[in-house]
């Protein structure tokens, strides 16, 4: 399949520099949190929806890669035992449960110190998994789209924000239609808009918009929630590896080894106009150091991650107002680091997710240490 116009759309729409994505980096890559499929359960999900999918790792200019005797002195002041054949996160982590507990933790210091005085830069893609499959319910009616990308994000964080308050209700409701299998489409409309009209929003224009909506899907099909597979709302990651081989097209891309994902991919004849992309592979992480340092970096965007979802700005304002003096310094290179590479490259972030999550990432981007 050809991608070109599709990859220049997703740019122009991103507000990415063309120059910028055409650029030659050599990426690294590793993964967290992937359950391999995200389906519905008895008891909710396969896995911890709070957890989220996280693919990246270690980016740099073309032929700029931090030599062997530089990773290899890092490696030294991990202090790893004798038998430690390759380092994950875990050997760093040093047990600790919480962002704020790790930060602490001397090896992931010195791991990011190393990344800040040394000018690195980082880049992820990550996935709410819970908002990701909710959100076709949005996409599916074509008045989410009238008022642009903007309004079509607010439907499905209005939307999202409101089905975690009275989550194992619609969780119930999911299960009940087999979810996102419908196939009585007119008696799952009128469960929705019966739970938004028994919740109260307070005037919240975005559902009520979105109640008025749903009443001309009586009669009407949701395309996307049609001959799907019952209960599994994501079916594999590969469109997040497929779209980074894509976007990064002039790059080189080294991922560690996932044979189910590589396969997918292979299928797909990925392609530039008539160039066939040939600008990644996969390998066993115990063959790059910078594989496995990926491993870390995901490791600790993981516990991030978790940590800003559990919180409110509020809270995670009071919370770094009393960070210690080593948490702090930590924080303060970490929230650098992220910065710094997204000066460098505005697609180094990426993600699936609400826009109640964003601007928790962007109150952290700009807290004032």
């Amino acid at each position: 399949m050809d991608y070109q116009n599709i990859r220049l759309a997703a740019i122009e729409m991103g507000g990415l520099s063309l120059k910028k994505m055409n650029k030659t980096y050599e990426m690294f890559f590793d993964e967290t949190n992937n359950p391999r499929l995200f389906r519905i359960t008895e008891e909710g999900f396969n896995i911890d929806d709070k957890a989220f999918f996280i693919l990246g790792g270690l980016v740099f200019e073309k032929n700029k890669k931090p030599s062997e005797k530089v990773i290899n002195d890092l490696y030294k002041s991990f202090n790893l035992q004798n038998n430690v054949e390759e380092i994950k996160f875990k050997n760093i982590q040093q047990k600790a449960k919480t962002f704020l507990e790790l930060l602490e933790k001397p090896k992931v210091r010195t791991f990011i110190e190393w990344i800040y005085e040394n000018d690195y830069w980082i880049h992820y893609s990550y996935r709410d998994n819970f908002y990701y499959s909710i959100v076709d319910i949005i996409d599916s009616m074509d008045e989410s789209s009238f008022g642009g990308l903007s309004f079509n994000r607010e439907l499905k964080n209005n939307l999202y924000l409101m089905i975690k308050t009275d989550k194992n209700y619609f969780l119930n409701l999911l299960r009940q239609f087999n979810y996102p299998n419908i196939t009585n489409q007119k008696a799952f409309v009128e469960k929705i808009i019966t739970w938004i009209e028994t919740m109260n929003f307070d005037d919240n224009f975005f559902l009520e918009y979105l109640r008025q909506s749903l009443k001309s899907y009586r009669k009407s099909s949701l395309i996307y929630l049609e001959n799907n597979k019952n209960l599994i709302t994501i079916e594999d990651y590969s469109d997040i590896y497929i779209n980074l081989i894509v976007m990064y097209s002039q790059s080189k891309l080294i991922f560690d080894e996932e044979d189910y994902i590589e396969k997918k991919i292979q299928e797909q004849s990925l392609k530039i106009g008539e160039k066939n992309l040939s600008n990644y592979r996969f390998i066993d992480s115990k063959e790059s150091k910078l594989v496995q340092l990926s491993d870390l970096t995901v490791g600790i965007l993981r516990f991030w991650m978790r940590y800003l979802e559990g919180k409110t700005i509020e809270e995670l304002n009071n919370d770094l107002e009393s960070l210690n003096y080593n948490q702090k310094k930590t924080m303060k290179q970490f929230q650098a680091i992220l910065y710094k590479s997204l000066l460098k490259n505005m697609a180094f972030k990426h993600g699936s997710g609400s826009n109640d999550f964003e601007e928790k990432l962007n109150a952290f981007y700009e807290y004032d240490f």
